[in-house]
């Protein structure tokens, strides 16, 4: 499954930094055609390219990784600690994005 917040932050952060996919894709040794898959919603970003994009873009790694961090949950009290988790993530996400405007 796409996770398109991801898409939409690491967009916004290179239309931020005014850069174009071509010097965005320089700046992280990929391909232009990998930056438009992923800002459309096509491909999810590999484990290397996040670290390399959040130290480069200064994105709090645990807004990109969030869906790696936890297993899912085995019973109640993992569940609510899951749902947390995910909670306080998605506030950080809309934060992160409002202050990218």
């Amino acid at each position: 499954m796409i996770d398109t917040m991801v898409s939409k932050i690491i967009k916004n952060r290179r239309m931020s930094f005014n850069l174009s996919q071509e010097q965005m894709a320089e700046k992280l040794g990929v391909s232009i055609n990998y930056i438009s898959l992923i800002e459309n919603g096509k491909k999810n970003p590999g484990n290397a390219f996040l670290r390399d994009f959040s130290k480069k873009f200064n994105v709090p790694n645990v807004i990109l990784v969030k869906k790696n961090l936890i297993p899912d949950p085995k019973n109640e009290k993992e569940k609510e600690l899951f749902d947390k988790f995910h909670k306080l993530v998605a506030d950080l996400e809309i934060l992160f994005l409002k202050s990218d405007k």
